[in-house]
């Protein structure tokens, strides 16, 4: 279990160095058109190239995980929890605003 926790924490990682790297050309590249002036072609190809490229082919195989039992399963987005462990954290109280989570 650890190393696939390892493994996720490594693509994310990845993943968000990439796409850092993608919105900065992407940036670059707008601007330095805008401005109206002459580029050379080596450049002009670099940034089409970029263009062209899938965009990420890896960021499907990244897996939401529960924080705390780390398991894969049935884990919601917006809590980073699986669905067992956020049923306790409804019954002691932790999280409220659920009414039918008690029984």
């Amino acid at each position: 279990m650890k190393y696939l926790k390892l493994k996720d924490f490594n693509l994310r990682l990845l993943f968000s160095k990439k796409e850092n790297s993608f919105l900065v050309n992407k940036f670059l590249f707008v601007n330095l058109l805008n401005n109206n002036k002459i580029l050379p072609v080596k450049l002009i190809n670099y940034f089409l190239a970029l263009k062209k490229r899938k965009k990420f082919f890896f960021s499907n195989r990244m897996v939401n995980r529960c924080v705390i039992t780390n398991t894969d399963k049935s884990t919601f987005r917006s809590m980073k929890v699986s669905r067992r462990i956020f049923r306790d954290l409804l019954l002691v109280g932790i999280i409220p605003g659920h009414k039918k989570s008690a029984w």
